[in-house]
């Protein structure tokens, strides 16, 4: 409710869409309580096809997973919702909708403005509930590993959230958070059937990390 878009934002957005782009994304500033930037992030203007556009988003790279920089076609959302009472929701959502997208493209100019307040949910340490980032990187691994198109990106993103989830888990949990989030992680990381003794594995962080959480 605090962010706030630049006077064309819309404008600027509705001429990238065409018959074939039914997404446009612009860049972000973040920017703090007394209006200071802390950092802009954009990618140089280009147009990406549905398959590249999920990699990114994916990825979260040149297409960010967040759901409000962006321009939608109405008839591409269609019923693709929310998930209730989850953090997170850009992660369940935005690649959905951009699987129904022919195109997005993408204008380098910070146009939308994140308010980045120090005690917001995600400005704030960690919490159990931040684990739903993880829901959503396992959703996205069931439904698209069977793709040879995305099957190793969604692989390898469950496993580097994965990572990143327990070294959080680490510096700010303890005792039963601690345990608990420590069991939901191996748990997902289960269902990769990834094993640290996979001749494949190149990555001894990776090796270090499957042993330590199982």
């Amino acid at each position: 409710s605090d962010d706030w878009v630049e006077d064309r934002f819309i404008e600027s957005l509705f001429k990238c869409i065409n018959e074939e782009v039914d997404i446009a994304q612009c860049g972000i500033r973040y920017c703090d309580e007394n209006d200071k930037t802390l950092k802009i992030r954009q990618s140089d203007n280009q147009i990406f096809d549905m398959t590249i556009a999920l990699i990114s988003v994916i990825n979260d790279s040149d297409i960010s997973v967040t759901v409000w920089n962006k321009l939608y076609k109405r008839d591409i959302i269609g019923d693709i919702l929310f998930e209730k009472g989850k953090c997170h929701e850009d992660a369940f959502w935005t690649w959905k909708v951009i699987m129904n997208a022919q195109k997005v493209a993408v204008i380098n100019k910070p146009l939308y403005n994140y308010f980045q307040r120090s005690n917001s949910i995600m400005g704030t340490g960690y919490s159990l509930k931040r684990l739903d980032a993880l829901d959503a990187a396992l959703e996205k691994y069931t439904c698209l590993k069977d793709d040879v198109r995305f099957s190793a990106t969604v692989k390898n993103n469950l496993i580097s959230s994965c990572m990143y989830h327990y070294q959080c888990t680490i510096k700010y949990l303890e005792n039963d958070d601690y345990d608990y989030a420590k069991k939901a992680i191996n748990n997902i990381l289960k269902k990769t059937n990834i094993s640290p003794f996979d001749n494949e594995l190149k990555s001894l962080w990776l090796r270090i990390f499957l042993i330590n959480i199982a």
